[in-house]
């Protein structure tokens, strides 16, 4: 699993949460960052990640992206704006946004329905 969270408290946060959740971690700060970690070869089954990113590609663009080169990729969105929380419509595509602050338990179930499980 790949977290993209450009707030360095809140991506170890939601680290901690996963590995407690029982998931492989790595992390990232940006869309860039991601994709090279991706790209590299890091095994990435999900891509958790903020909406809000810095820079030119937000967690949406993101999002598409990794999905049209590596589809197997499953997403999971997260975001603190409730304009976006929870509707697949307001992020205009299919992926599920988990609203902040979200619970461990939460993020569980949320995890679990994004992987299929």
């Amino acid at each position: 699993m790949l977290i993209v969270e450009d707030n360095a408290a809140l991506r170890q946060i939601a680290m901690r949460q996963l590995s407690e959740l029982g998931y492989l971690v790595h992390e990232a700060d940006s869309a860039s960052a991601a994709l090279a970690l991706i790209e590299a070869g890091t095994p990435v089954d999900l891509l958790f990640t903020d909406i809000v990113l810095p820079g030119e590609v937000n967690g949406k663009e993101l999002a598409k992206m990794t999905q049209a080169r590596w589809p197997k990729i499953k997403v999971l969105l997260t975001s603190g704006f409730d304009q976006t929380k929870g509707s697949a419509a307001a992020t205009g595509g299919e992926e599920q946004v988990l609203g902040k602050p979200y619970r461990k338990a939460d993020l569980g179930r949320a995890l679990q329905q994004a992987l299929g499980r």
